[in-house]
């Protein structure tokens, strides 16, 4: 998982803080959102309750992690996105980023639950890229 600033060098926008680099975890999650992942998410989040309400959190806590750069083509408009830059409430989007948002924040319950579905994120023996 990396860390992301919001804005490039060049001040294009970066639509999330955390995303995945294995490719493996990136394949694993790609799996899941081919099986409809994505929709299902969405409506859990629709739902209410747990996972409704640590989306809402992840959202909110997303945005404060987000600051100004000094190049910002759109304005400073993406530093109110939510995971994935997503902008309707309630929208999923990017598996991959609120999973790799629950590795730098293991209380994200979305992320975790989804993590826990397309386990395992990581081959057992050796890193991939090795």
């Amino acid at each position: 998982m990396l860390e992301q600033e919001p804005y490039l060098p060049s001040g294009q926008p970066f639509p999330t803080t955390y995303h995945l680099s294995c490719p493996y975890a990136v394949g694993r999650v790609s799996a899941l959102e081919a099986a409809g992942g994505i929709a299902r998410y969405e409506r859990l989040v629709a739902a209410g309750g747990e996972i409704s309400d640590s989306y809402h959190r992840g959202a909110e806590l997303q945005r404060s992690l987000r600051r100004p750069a000094a190049v910002m083509v759109d304005g400073g408009a993406s530093l109110s996105t939510g995971i994935a830059g997503t902008v309707r409430d309630g929208a999923v989007k990017c598996l991959h980023a609120h999973i790799a948002f629950a590795l730098a924040h293991p209380d994200y319950a979305l992320g975790g639950r989804a993590a826990e579905e397309a386990a395992p994120l990581f081959p057992a023996t050796e890193c991939c890229s090795a």
